[in-house]
């Protein structure tokens, strides 16, 4: 699209909507499918990795609850120590899931 040929509205959009990567992409326009593809790719890699790392945590907290006898005494910190433990073991899956089944629409 012509430059001139832009409303500020859709300035606006695509400001919000990427960000640093709209800039990149006004200095370098032949090069604006290579920047977003890059973009996008980092942020399913970071994505991938951050699911990982909900997992070990929650593994972890699971692991150290355990060893010290947390989830045997059924009060308010079995409670919440187990409540942490299902967000992360849950959390870190569906969003591995999530960002791996749309990944041909991230790439």
């Amino acid at each position: 699209m012509n430059e001139a040929n832009r409303s500020a509205e859709d300035w606006v959009l695509e400001r919000l909507a990427f960000g640093k990567t709209a800039d990149l992409a006004a200095a370098f326009p032949d090069e604006k499918d290579r920047v977003l593809s890059a973009g996008f790719l980092a942020a399913l890699l970071f994505g991938l990795v951050g699911g990982s790392a909900i997992i070990f945590l929650g593994l972890m907290d699971t692991l150290c609850s355990i060893q010290r006898g947390i989830f045997a005494a059924m009060d308010t910190a079995a409670l919440e120590a187990f409540v942490i433990c299902a967000v992360c073991l849950t959390l870190g899956p569906v969003t591995i899931i999530y960002l791996w089944r749309d990944r041909a629409y991230l790439l």
